[in-house]
This record gives structure tokens, sequence and C-alpha cells, in this order.
């Protein structure tokens, strides 16, 4: 495992990496659809992110979310109002048991906290607030800030410039193996959180670290301390 004996500051993804989507799979189904519409959804706005970057083009995840909502709702011959619903669903997200036990262990060792997000820097605050997380937290950080997404290096860069830090010093955590990639790209080091998309995918740089939970992944970092 590499010697992670320099970090200051640890980088969290917001969106299944500290936060599950199980309260947009409910809303979902409220509306008629399947849990599968909802992976769907959510992966459908992350190409389209992507793709728009790749392109020179930014948009902000609700504008791209709501249009790929729209599209599914249609489809499916579903009312357009829905789409409504289910965005604000990502108000009412519910943390993972571990990380608030995950903060904890790193303010002990005076560790910043930071979150990087693909969507609105004011929805992560609400969840945090509402998980009684807000005082673990040191800075909330929005692709909308730079109009580029991650894994581009602008959304990495803006944290490591905020904090006046050299990359070697921090560390993004991240269950989406894109992530990883990008921040790993940026200059960063990485933990990656197999709770979601599972093994690491192979055609990407491996990772400094992994672990089956954000608590696991956050203990190798403080053993390396």
């Amino acid at each position: 495992m590499k010697n992670l004996n320099q970090i200051k500051l640890v980088v969290f993804d917001v969106n299944q990496t500290l936060f599950h989507l199980r309260e947009l799979d409910k809303r979902f189904k409220q509306i008629g659809l399947k849990k599968y519409h909802c992976e769907l959804w959510f992966n459908n706005v992350l190409k389209e992110g992507f793709s728009l970057g790749c392109l020179g083009i930014f948009k902000p995840f609700k504008n791209i979310g709501l249009d790929q909502l729209k599209s599914i709702l249609v489809k499916e011959k579903k009312p357009s109002k829905s789409s409504q619903y289910i965005l604000e669903g990502f108000s009412e997200l519910k943390a993972h048991k571990n990380i608030k036990e995950s903060f904890k262990l790193l303010k002990k060792k005076k560790i910043k906290i930071a979150t990087l997000t693909n969507g609105h820097s004011g929805i992560t605050k609400i969840l945090l607030k509402k998980n009684g997380l807000s005082e673990y937290v040191d800075h909330c950080f929005s692709v909308d800030d730079v109009k580029k997404w991650k894994p581009f290096p602008e959304a990495y860069q803006q944290v490591l410039h905020h904090y006046k830090i050299k990359p070697n010093k921090a560390i993004m955590i991240a269950s989406h193996a894109w992530d990883i990639a990008g921040a790993m790209n940026a200059g960063l080091n990485s933990g990656y959180v197999e709770n979601y998309e599972g093994r690491f995918k192979s055609y990407y740089k491996k990772p400094d670290i992994s672990g089956e939970t954000v608590l696991e992944v956050i203990k190798k970092i403080i053993i390396s301390i």
C-alpha cells in the first residue's frame, strides 16, 4: 500500500460515495418506473456531461438531468411534471452509515475535509446539514465554479488552488472509477470505494488504496499517517 503520510486534505465525491441514491430509486418507483430507470437516467446524465465537456460546452447537472428525465418520462408515457419531483429527491439523500465515523477519524488527525461534486454545492450543503455532517466539512466545491465536469483536471485543480496545496498532499475518495482516474490525472492521490461499482476497472491506472466502504479506505489512510 502506498505511503500517504503527507496527506493534509481529503476530497470526497458526493453522490454514491457519501450519500446513496435510494431516495431517488423510491421516487422513480412512486411515479410508476423501475430502479433500472434511475440507474439509466443517472448514468446518462454523467455521459452527457462528459460528452459536452469534450466539445468544450458546459451545462449544469440540473439542466442535463431535467432533459434526460423528460426523455425517459415521454418514452414510458409518464407525466412530465414528475421530473421536478425526482430532482427534488437529491436534497433528501441519506449518508452511508459509516460516513460520520470516517469524518471523525480524519478530524482527530487534523486532516481537512472537502467535497467535490458534478452537481450543485448548495445541495451538498443541505445534505451535510440534514445528515449531521456539516461540522466536519471545511468546504463544498462544485464543477459549476470552473465550468468543467469531473473528470476534467480543472475540477480537481480548483480545490488544490483554494487550499494552496500540492497534489501529493491531497487524496480524492470516490466510488466511481472515472472520478478516481480523473483525480490521478490531476496529480492527486486516490482512494477507491467499492460500494457502488464493485471491482476497479482494469483499463484505468490502479488507485493508491481501495476498500469496500469509505470507512475502510479512511482507516488505511490513517494507518499511513
